[in-house]
């Protein structure tokens, strides 16, 4: 599994590159869903402790297939097979969560952890939300495992808390990352003045962010990292910006596996690109040669292409709104 590390307050989390389980999803089966490996079957032991189990098993001359060492196993322990083992988990962790929708008592919060820690990914993003709300860095943990079991909103959120803390590097690589991996709204909030400014003030107060973008360009051929490089090559007036804003416009976004391709990912794309041929528009001549432009003029494109109502180009406080509607 691929994964990309970051820092905040001394503490370093790893988010996974993985495509986002929920993200095409409704909403109920989204809110129900479990990172199998993480499930805790017994005191000590979670699923993921089970397989490798396995490994162990063939290391050591074993013949079996991991099927049946693992239904081997389930009948041993639990007197079920290895499949209907896990079902019964995860029933249980559907009922314990969908049982209780305002979590006031010291109870509540005690079986909304256990949940959280055995790979329900919207028992983990619920309780970030909540430290993130009380500005507890305990949100990162949570909103980072919440991505990491599968929910589309974890690294979103996550961005304009740590935002928020002047973390710039970290708030771009969970924006970029959950952008890149299956959150629609972090696509279009890439691009928001919001976004952008973070470069300016990052600049303002002497921080270095092209190092970030670098390798977070790594990650991704096709990353949506590559609009915020080249905004910073714009306003530096790097002869490499036309190349890069054509790139984009080639190919705007992340490709998934053929079978994952949709309708909505075919609209997002061209509506990106649509953006990016406005821009490209504004800023060139007539015979497709950059103008000569101030960084404010080039704020100034910017900002006249994003106020369009076409291209409803989200903030974070746009989100912020639209997840209290479905996460009160």
């Amino acid at each position: 599994m691929k994964t990309y590390s970051f820092e905040h307050e001394n503490e370093t989390y790893t988010v996974s590159l993985d495509w986002l389980a929920t993200r095409n999803m409704y909403v109920n089966e989204a809110n129900n869903h479990i990172h199998t490996d993480q499930i805790w079957l017994t005191k000590d032991k979670r699923v993921c402790d089970y397989k490798n189990g396995y490994k162990e098993f063939k290391e050591t001359g074993g013949t079996l297939k991991k099927k049946a060492y693992l239904d081997k196993v389930a009948f041993s322990e639990f007197s079920a097979d290895w499949d209907t083992v896990i079902e019964f988990a995860k029933t249980n962790m559907r009922d314990q969560y969908n049982f209780q929708n305002e979590w006031v008592t010291t109870e509540d919060h005690l079986r909304l952890g256990m949940l959280a820690q055995s790979g329900h990914a919207t028992a983990a993003y619920h309780i970030g939300c909540q430290f993130m709300k009380q500005n507890d860095d305990m949100a990162v943990s949570f909103l980072v495992n919440a991505h990491n079991y599968g929910h589309v909103g974890g690294l979103y959120r996550l961005s304009g808390y740590l935002a928020k803390k002047n973390n710039f590097d970290a708030a771009i690589a969970c924006l970029v990352i959950a952008a890149d991996y299956g959150n629609d709204i972090a696509i279009m909030s890439v691009s928001h003045w919001e976004t952008m400014s973070y470069l300016i003030k990052a600049s303002s107060e002497g921080i270095n962010i092209t190092n970030v973008l670098s390798d977070l360009a790594t990650t991704s051929r096709y990353s949506t990292v590559r609009y915020l490089q080249l905004f910073e090559m714009l306003i530096t007036n790097n002869k490499g910006s036309l190349n890069k804003l054509n790139d984009i416009i080639s190919s705007p976004q992340n490709h998934p596996k053929k079978n994952d391709l949709s309708e909505a990912y075919s609209k997002r794309g061209s509506l990106v690109k649509a953006f990016f041929n406005d821009l490209k528009r504004e800023i060139t001549d007539n015979k497709g040669n950059l103008l000569k432009m101030s960084v404010m003029e080039y704020i100034d494109a910017y900002k006249k292409i994003a106020s369009k109502d076409e291209f409803y180009l989200f903030s974070f406080k746009d989100f912020m709104e639209l997840d209290s509607y479905f996460n009160p």
